[in-house]
C-alpha cells in the first residue's frame, strides 16, 4: 500500500507591481539583504570588541578612561606642586614625551639591559696573594 503524502503548494513569485520594473524589485530586495548584512557584522564587531576588552580588564590592563582619569589627576597634582612651592604654574609641567614604538623601543629597552648585564660580568681584579714560606 502506497501513501500519498500532500505535498505543500508552490508559491510563485509574485508579478511586480504596477510601475515597478524587475530591476527595482530586485534592487530592494538586494537592498535590504545588504542592510540586514551590515546590522549582522556590526553586531559580530561589538561582541568581538566586548569580549576582548573584558580580557583585557581581567588581565588588569587599563582602559582610555582610566589613563585619562589619571593624567588628569597628575595634572592636578602638578598644578598644587607649583602652587605650593612658588613656581608658575607651566613651569611644574615637563612637555609630554611621544611613546617609543618599532624598533627605537626596542633599542631604547635593549640598551640599559646590555650595559647593566656588562657590568656584571666585568672581570674583577683578582685578590693579592699571600705568598708564604716555599
Amino acid at each position: 500500500m502506497v501513501r500519498k503524502t500532500k505535498e505543500p503548494p508552490v508559491q510563485e513569485a509574485a508579478p511586480p507591481k504596477r510601475g515597478r520594473s524587475l530591476t527595482e524589485d530586485l534592487a530592494r530586495v538586494a537592498d535590504g539583504v545588504g542592510r540586514k548584512a551590515v546590522g549582522s557584522w556590526d553586531k559580530l564587531e561589538q561582541v568581538f570588541e566586548d569580549r576582548v576588552a573584558r580580557a583585557l580588564a581581567a588581565i588588569g590592563v587599563p582602559t582610555r578612561g582610566d589613563l585619562d582619569a589619571l593624567t588628569r589627576q597628575v595634572e592636578q597634582l602638578s598644578r598644587k606642586v607649583a602652587e605650593l612651592s612658588g613656581a608658575p604654574a607651566g613651569a611644574a609641567r615637563a612637555p609630554a614625551k611621544r611613546p617609543l614604538t618599532g624598533k627605537v623601543a626596542r633599542t631604547a629597552v635593549a640598551k640599559p639591559a646590555a650595559k647593566a648585564a656588562a657590568k656584571k660580568a666585568a672581570p674583577r681584579k683578582a685578590a693579592a696573594r699571600k705568598t708564604g714560606p716555599a
